[in-house]
């Protein structure tokens, strides 16, 4: 079973995110994808227009999780 399948969604600058759903939905697998904490089995991701596969220390930089 997968935790994350087909997610897409585009955040504009300025514009925060905020993850809500029922436990086991993915929201905490989502945000450990793309700060880089556990690694994707497939598709791609962009995070401030950098590839989280190539960029990630870019993207540590600039992110700021809440938990």
């Amino acid at each position: 079973m997968k935790a994350l399948n087909r997610v897409s969604f585009d955040i504009g600058k300025g514009e925060l995110l905020g993850v809500m759903g029922h436990n086991g939905a993915g929201k905490s697998t989502l945000i450990n994808v793309l700060c880089g904490l556990v690694f994707k089995d497939e598709g791609n991701a962009r995070v401030f227009d950098f590839n989280i596969d190539e960029e990630l220390g870019k993207i540590r930089k600039r992110m700021g999780v809440v938990s």
